[in-house]
């Protein structure tokens, strides 16, 4: 059996997790250390974002949302996040969504991630009942 190694949030480091370049801390693209050159990442951008669905569900303690990240590199982009304690509007006003999970008490951080696909909204929907009922 493998371990898969899961990146991290970026609101708890400054480099990138597949190359170790330095992150720029006013625009936040990646620089090589020879070149300072920007260096396109997989990992979805906090700030690049569009929320494209959204679902309040047992009275509104969890939301599940579908995010597409500009640039980022992987099942195009999209998303599906579950968080708990937290409105639509107040998680869209964070103004940076970071799908990665996070300790950071400064911004709410998803508590579920899912295959960006039909069957991983459904699965996502299923787990806030299945997790809301133990």
């Amino acid at each position: 059996m493998g371990l898969y190694k899961m990146s991290s949030s970026s609101y708890d480091q400054k480099v990138c997790d597949q190359c170790g370049a330095q992150k720029c801390p006013s625009c936040g693209h990646y620089f090589s250390a020879e070149k300072r050159e920007p260096v396109r990442s997989p990992n979805p951008d906090p700030k690049r974002f569009e929320i494209l669905t959204h679902l309040s569900l047992v009275c509104g303690l969890y939301l599940v949302v579908r995010i597409r990240y500009e640039g980022c590199t992987t099942f195009e982009g999209e998303k599906i996040l579950v968080y708990r304690g937290v409105s639509f509007e107040n998680l869209k006003c964070q103004g940076s969504l970071d799908p990665h999970f996070s300790e950071n008490t400064k911004f709410h951080s998803p508590i579920a991630r899912f295959v960006p696909t039909t069957e991983g909204w459904d699965m996502a929907v299923a787990f806030v009942f299945q997790h809301n009922r133990s």
